[in-house]
This record gives C-alpha cells, sequence and structure tokens, in this order.
C-alpha cells in the first residue's frame, strides 16, 4: 500500500490526536453535568441518540458457553438516522449505581471516579425524575432489530424515561470518542505493515 493511500485513509478516518484526547480528559474531569443540565425536559418524536429505556434484554457470553440475559435499562448509542434507515440499532446496557457500589466495595476513590465519568468505557448517568442513577457500560452494547424497539415501547414492555440535552448529548459524544476512537498507542502501531 502507498504511503499516499494511507495517507489519505487517515484523513478520510480521523482519529482524535493524542492532544486532543488529553484536552477532552481534562474537560471531562472538569465539567461534571448535574442533572438538571443532562436531562432534557421533553422526547422527541422518535428515539435519538442517548435516550434511556427501561426493561431491555441484554445478552452476555460468559467462559463455559454461558448465555446470560438481564433486563436493564438501555441508552440507544446509535444515531437517529440509523434508528430510521437501519434495520438495526445499538444500545449499551445500563446498571443501576448501587451495581456498581457492591461489585467496588470499599473502594471508594473508584465509584468517585465513576461518577465525575473520568473511567472512560463506563457513562455515569445521574438520577432525574423517572430515571434512577445509572450506568452505561459501553463494553456490553448488544445489537436490536429496529421493529423490535418499536414493538417494545408500542406494547409498553419498555418505556422511554430519559432524553439527554444538547449539553449532555456533547458529554456522550466526548466519552464515547475517547473511549472507542482513541488511537492506538503508538508502539503498536509501529509495529503494523501495509502488508
Amino acid at each position: 500500500m502507498s504511503d499516499e493511500f494511507v495517507r489519505c485513509l487517515k484523513s478520510l478516518f480521523p482519529t482524535p490526536s493524542y492532544e486532543v484526547k488529553t484536552e477532552i480528559n481534562k474537560l471531562i474531569k472538569k465539567n461534571r453535568l448535574d442533572a438538571s443540565c443532562f436531562f432534557a425536559s421533553a422526547f422527541q418524536k422518535s428515539l435519538i441518540q442517548g435516550d434511556i429505556i427501561t426493561h431491555m434484554p441484554f445478552v452476555t457470553f460468559s467462559s463455559g458457553s454461558k448465555i446470560m440475559e438481564e433486563r436493564l435499562y438501555g441508552m440507544m448509542l446509535s444515531t437517529p438516522c440509523d434508528f430510521k434507515n437501519n434495520d438495526k440499532v445499538l444500545f449499551a446496557p445500563c446498571y443501576n449505581l448501587n451495581y456498581f457500589v457492591e461489585a467496588y466495595g470499599e473502594d471508594k476513590s473508584r465509584i468517585d471516579a465513576l461518577k465525575n465519568n473520568i473511567i472512560y468505557d463506563k457513562f455515569y448517568i445521574p438520577a432525574y425524575l423517572k430515571c434512577p442513577e445509572l450506568v452505561a457500560d459501553f463494553n456490553g452494547i448488544n445489537s436490536y432489530e429496529v421493529s423490535f424497539i418499536i414493538e417494545q415501547l408500542g406494547n409498553n414492555l419498555s418505556k422511554q424515561v430519559a432524553s439527554l440535552t444538547l449539553a449532555g448529548y456533547y458529554y456522550l459524544l466526548a466519552k464515547m470518542t475517547v473511549h472507542f476512537m482513541r488511537p492506538e498507542p503508538r508502539e503498536i502501531v509501529a509495529v503494523r505493515t501495509d502488508s
């Protein structure tokens, strides 16, 4: 592969530079949002990125070929265009904060880091109206057919409980960018070959 082609691909699929990632990290640490800044007072007609709904079935696979299903809150990570135009959308499971309080035990610093949104594979969601204090786990994403989501909502098997404000939405994008789009460490990039 030519250097020119590699340069073209780098510009076509940009990822934040180390400097941008560092700046986003600083802003996330400095700007903890409270619930009033985080959640919109009204929902859109259709689901949008960051919306939270109840009773979503999340499936995980563990060693020994065990398949576990849990009904949890779910945060839509797909865009509204995906919801409207594609067959499938992505949701992250949202666990009650108490799940992590129990998992972390006496380590209060980890809970503080979680609530300050500096654990990057998790997204802390403050309690607001019908939405309890939750943590979205970016490592547990499941895919669903849009028709299933519409059916769940239409039959009141799931219910929308939260939608993000613009500030909450950009906060979510910053977290997803840091987690999913960060460049690989330089030593890993250095060993990649063109063949």
